[in-house]
């Protein structure tokens, strides 16, 4: 794979549209700073998925949109296509050419594209991921990558190292996988919380059904009973009644007959009064007609002269075009005539241009040649007179040791005394040198020393700094506690709360009237909800008051009645309420009051709790009348003294009835009912107030402790100031008493050397004398051969200068056409570029006079439609008008008709008046038979509605066979409603709440293995990725370990470097250290290192990663900034060898990384503030 082409529309500073196309090796782009060369880095680093807009340098989304200058306005888009040669399918998408396309719009829209196929952000993301071409990757370096390696923190060189070993993925499913496991174990809390809620109402809802199941079997006795009795009633009724049925079919005969001239009279006149409404009905019609039809005419005017108007602006626009086209016409002849006179021009200079190339290119083989020759007849001279040089040194030599020998012997007798004296003088330097070595030995040792109290002061800093993060640490991890208890407390309220808002625990029928409102209808709540119970008295207060606890308080008996039908309608089941203004209620006598002073007696249950004293009607109807006491001994106890009361409850939750009967037993103790549910709400939120309180009194001690941190840090960081102070200060010692050594030694050597030199000279003086005598024979030889040398010498430098004088003519004509051949390339150039401006004007000027044409066609077209539509619109108008006139005419007649009838209804009603009297005495005749009958019917009717209640017809009643007397069915009756009366109050709906709880219960226990085992799978998947991710990173690890040491050397000509983990025992989360050696030095963590070989090691880092995990294509921004002349030679060399495999480029303003080059882009900026692009191939 490899990087074709780059465009950009309006992204920063680029608002005209730009195409960068990208060939093998590498690319550079230069421009002075401010240019907007940059701003091509981040294109590419936007368009393959960059979301943080600071690193793109900008505050917002919209900076990268060109934001306009004095002489171009804002534009309101930025766009980036990125494409990407992918025929070896390096990126797994089935196309070997992809375009990445990424649009924002001012307003805040974006788009994203494959292929110009509409996708998202994510889906390019992950395109790249773990490609090394992604928002974390390594392909794109600037100085944002150097700063994060060159970083003190070691964390954050993680990422880089992430993205080389392909890890970035497993990273990113790690932490949805742990979100996942977080929404699954508050799952998991709400799941318990409610469950245990459930459980804890299975054991008083069980009671309830039991005591539900014996009700219905005295029930059951008690509707057998009662049908016996209905039996011998009815029998009783059917006498009676047959006589009043006799008497009132006579009265109704004679009524009949009245009704029925009442009936002729009545249908007479409703026919008449039915045409009357008939007449006023078509009146009403026609005048609706007439406005209908005023609307209509009022319409079809403002048709027309909307039409009008519609015909005029369109014959202004015909007029525009036809100006329009005439101008385009003129415009397109003249450009056709400018195109052919250029194409002639262009033609013309483009034979002269290749006329001229040939020839320059003849010339310059005559001159390579020629010049050829020269440079080897140079070379021959050059080489003759180096050799008459030597041969007349020789003869100087020996004229001058002839004529100089007794000067020579006097210079080294001169020298010999000098050397005496010089070595002399070396004596006395290297004692004093010796003096001055004892004294920066001693200073050394006193820098020595104070390094040591240093280094004890610095570890006991440490060992602060160490206490005070522990410390931290441990306020931290107290912190993470609370507040871990604090999301528990808080999730607990919020399930408990939702219990209490869906009224969980409540009847069926409850549950449906109060959840939501009820239109008409007033209700107040449960007795449950207006009552507030002391902790530890919720058990009691809920045995006394019973199913009573989930009655309903409403204001008046109406709301009651109409919450009745209401739940009658919606077959929601049944529910007691308690109607604050018809509500019963007794209280203890004020005599009582002495047996609430008996030990452990506790009083009336409604003097032990809180409400408003609106509902005490209700509260009081409930529990006025049951004592709370501690234990059941205090019960029976007080069941003998008190005359008369309710019940007596236990804490514990025993009861004790009036007629001795006890109920009590265990409760299970997690049983959280009705009002321990509001207490533990209560008591939650106080706990949860409290843990507010805690984590900010640990939040102010935390900050406490990373003030004293901090200072400590500062302290430390002192410290090492210091400590590096101290190591200069010794470095400076060190390399001074090293000087002073060398010194010592250069002075040692110079002595000996001098001895050798006074060796040395006695020997010469000895030799001069025994030259001096062959001297003299010499020279009588040398001076005939010099003879012979000049003459040769003197041939070549005649025909080096003919040779020079040919040349520069040569070069002279050569250079002329060179320049001619220059300017015809340059007008060449500028008529081709002339050529096609000329051609896309005169293309622009045919589509815009197409576009008229086409424009003008469709305004005809229009025009012919509307002078049709006026037509219509007119004929309509004169329509409606005529219409108008008929329909008055009609109403006129109407309205005559209308008259003659209501005369006919007078004369009607009178009649029926007369009748109307006759029928009102016989019907009072027959409502006093019929009020009798209505007692004999009520007196069915209610036996009726009992016995429909039993799902019993009374056909069956009446033939039912009673062997018991009426007196004996009514006290049976009286003796199995007071037995049903001391059960209490039965909730007939627990026997199905209870299955309905239980298999809920069931439910949810099932889902909370299910959401268990999820968490455990979510668990194992983590685990797995954390098993591949720390091999892979470690395989990667070690890889680049080896490889970044031979690219350190590489860069630095030697040297060491390291990549260091600062917790090898956890390989996903640890730091990384990088430890660099140059040549010469000792080895140093990165921190202490000059800016250039901290930039040098960061970008050996970089390159060795490329070895590890190649990319394709890699741009780097700016990276060589900080390097000097030598490092940057050494950076070019190495990025040309990579540039063998891989497509570079380099965004640059040094000279070396650019001769490096084969493609060249210039980025400038234009006057209006845009930048621009020049292209350069470098061959």
């Amino acid at each position: 794979m490899r990087l074709k082409r780059l465009e950009l529309i309006g992204f920063k500073s680029f608002a005209n549209k730009v195409t960068l196309e990208f060939d093998e090796g590498i690319t550079a782009i230069v421009g002075p700073n401010g240019s907007g060369k940059s701003n091509i880095s981040d294109a590419v680093r936007w368009v393959l998925g960059e979301q943080s807009i600071k690193s793109l340098r900008g505050s917002k989304l919209e900076d990268v949109i060109f934001a306009g200058s004095d002489g171009k306005k804002p534009l309101g888009m930025a766009e980036v296509q990125l494409t990407l040669e992918n025929s070896d399918g390096f990126l797994p998408i089935d196309y070997n050419e992809v375009t990445i396309t990424r649009r924002v719009y001012r307003s805040g829209e974006s788009d994203f594209l494959i292929n110009k196929t509409p996708c998202r952000l994510k889906d390019i993301q992950d395109l790249f991921t773990d490609t090394g071409l992604g928002r974390e990757g390594y392909a794109i370096i600037g100085q944002g990558q150097i700063d994060a390696i060159l970083s003190t923190n070691p964390e954050e060189r993680r990422s880089l190292f992430e993205e080389t070993a392909g890890i970035i993925k497993y990273r990113h499913r790690k932490e949805k996988a742990i979100k996942k496991m977080e929404q699954t174990e508050q799952d998991i809390v709400r799941i318990e919380d409610i469950l245990a809620e459930l459980n804890n109402q299975l054991g008083p809802l069980e009671r309830e059904a039991t005591k539900a199941r014996k009700y219905q079997g005295l029930a059951n006795a008690l509707s057998e009973a009662e049908l016996d009795l209905y039996s011998l009633i009815l029998n009783g009724l059917v006498d009676k009644k047959d006589r009043l049925d006799h008497q009132l079919t006579e009265n109704q005969q004679e009524g009949q007959k009245l009704a029925a001239q009442y009936q002729d009279v009545e249908v007479e006149l409703n026919q008449q009064q039915e045409q009357l409404r008939k007449t006023e009905y078509e009146m009403d019609n026609l005048q609706e007609q007439v406005i209908e039809l005023n609307d209509q005419i009022n319409q079809a005017n403002r048709n027309i002269e909307l039409t009008e108007e519609r015909l005029k602006h369109i014959s202004n626009q015909k007029q525009s075009l036809q100006k329009n086209q005439v101008d385009y016409e003129q415009e397109k002849a003249k450009l056709e005539e400018i195109l052919q006179t250029a194409k002639t021009k262009l033609e013309v200079a483009q034979a002269e241009y290749q006329v001229a190339k040939e020839k320059l290119k003849s010339n310059e083989a005559s001159l390579s040649k020629m010049r050829l020759e020269y440079q080897e007849r140079r070379i021959e001279l050059e080489e003759k007179k180096s050799s008459f040089l030597e041969f007349i040194r020789e003869l100087a030599d020996a004229r001058n040791f002839r004529r100089n020998y007794q000067q020579q012997r006097n210079n080294l007798d001169y020298q010999l005394a000098n050397l005496t004296k010089e070595i002399e003088q070396l004596q006395n330097q290297i004692d004093d040198n010796q003096r001055k070595i004892q004294l920066e030995e001693a200073q050394l040792a006193e820098i020595m020393q104070r390094t040591d109290l240093h280094q004890q002061e610095l570890k006991m800093i440490n060992s602060l700094l160490e206490s005070l993060t522990n410390k931290l640490q441990e306020i931290e991890a107290r912190e993470g506690k609370l507040l871990t208890t604090y999301q528990q407390v808080k999730s607990r309220i919020t399930a408990l709360q939702e219990l209490e808002d869906d009224y969980e625990g409540y009847s069926y029928s409850v549950r449906q009237l109060l959840k939501q409102p009820i239109p008409g209808i007033k209700l107040y709540g449960t007795v449950g909800s207006v009552i507030k119970v002391p902790p530890g008295l919720e058990t009691a207060i809920e045995i006394a008051l019973g199913f009573g606890l989930q009655n309903i308080i409403t204001p008046t008996a109406t709301d009651a009645k109409l919450a009745i039908e209401w739940l009658k309608r919606q077959k929601a089941g049944r529910a007691t309420f308690l109607p604050l203004d018809t509500i019963k209620s007794t209280a203890f006598p004020e005599d009582y009051k002495k047996y609430w002073q008996i030990p452990k007696c506790l009083g009336p249950a409604i003097d032990l709790i809180e409400f408003d004293s609106l509902y005490l009607p209700a509260i009081q109807g409930l529990l006025g009348r049951i004592i709370i006491v501690e234990d059941l001994d205090t019960a029976l106890k007080l069941q003998n003294m008190v005359p008369s009361f309710s019940r007596i409850v236990t804490v514990a939750g025993d009861v004790v009835m009036p007629n001795g009967s006890l109920t009590g037993g265990s409760i299970n103790p997690k049983t959280t009912g009705l009002l321990k549910r509001k207490t533990e709400i209560h008591r939650l939120e106080l706990q949860l107030a409290d843990i507010q309180t805690q984590i900010t009194q640990i939040n102010t001690e935390k900050i406490a402790q990373s003030e004293q941190l901090v200072q400590a840090q500062n302290r430390l960081e002192q410290a090492n100031e210091q400590e590096y102070r101290l190591r200069l200060e010794m470095q400076k010692a060190q390399s001074d008493l090293e000087q002073l050594q060398a010194e010592k030694r250069r002075l040692s050597e110079l002595y000996a050397a001098k001895k050798t030199q006074l060796y040395d000279l006695e020997t010469t003086i000895q030799e001069l004398e025994d030259q001096s005598a062959s001297a003299q024979k010499n020279i009588i030889n040398l001076e005939n051969e010099e003879i012979a040398k000049r003459q040769q010498i003197a041939d070549l430098e005649e025909l080096l200068t003919r040779l020079e004088s040919f040349i520069e003519e040569a070069s002279k004509e050569l250079t002329e056409e060179k320049v001619a051949l220059t300017s015809l390339h340059a007008g060449l150039k500028e008529l081709e570029w002339q050529l096609a401006n000329d051609t896309e004007k005169l293309t622009h000027t045919n589509n815009l006079l197409a576009r008229t044409k086409q424009e003008y066609t469709l305004l005809h077209q229009q025009e012919q439609e509307l002078n049709h539509k006026l037509s219509l619109n007119q004929a309509k108008h004169q329509q409606f008008l005529e219409l108008k006139s008929k329909t008055l005419e009609q109403i006129n007649q109407e309205r005559e008709q209308r008259a003659s009838l209501q005369g006919h209804i007078d004369i009607n009603n009178d009649r029926l008046k007369k009748l109307r009297s006759a029928l009102g005495k016989i019907d009072k005749a027959i409502y006093n038979v019929e009020l009798e009958l209505n007692g004999i019917n009520l007196e069915y009717q209610r036996i009726s509605e009992a016995l429909s209640e039993r799902q019993e017809t009374l056909e069956n009643v009446v033939e039912r066979e009673v062997s018991r007397s009426q007196t004996e069915l009514q006290a049976e009756v009286a003796r199995l409603k007071d037995e049903i009366r001391l059960l209490g109050i039965v909730n007939l709906g627990s026997l199905q709440e209870y299955e309905s709880v239980k298999e809920r219960a069931f439910f949810l226990q099932t889902q909370l293995e299910d959401v268990k085992k999820a968490k455990q799978t979510l668990l194992d998947v983590i685990q797995e990725m954390d098993s591949v991710s720390a091999e892979r990173f470690m395989e990667t690890y070690e890889q680049l370990r080896a490889e970044f040491k031979l690219v350190f050397g590489e860069l630095f000509e030697g040297g060491a470097a390291d990549i260091i983990l600062v917790d090898p025992e956890d390989p996903l989360n640890t730091g990384i250290e990088i430890i660099a050696q140059p040549p010469g030095k000792k080895l140093q963590n990165l921190a202490l290192l000059s800016g250039g070989e901290r930039s040098l090691t960061a970008i050996a880092l970089l390159l060795a990663i490329r070895r590890v995990k190649p990319t394709p294509f890699c741009i780097l921004d700016e990276v060589d900034a900080a390097l000097d002349e030598a490092n940057l030679e050494r950076f070019a060399d190495i990025l040309q060898g990579f540039a063998k495999t891989t497509q570079f480029l380099i965004i640059t303003h040094r000279q070396a990384t650019m001769e490096k080059a084969d493609r060249l882009y210039g980025v400038t900026m234009g006057e209006s503030a845009t930048s621009q692009l020049i292209s350069v191939k470098l061959s």
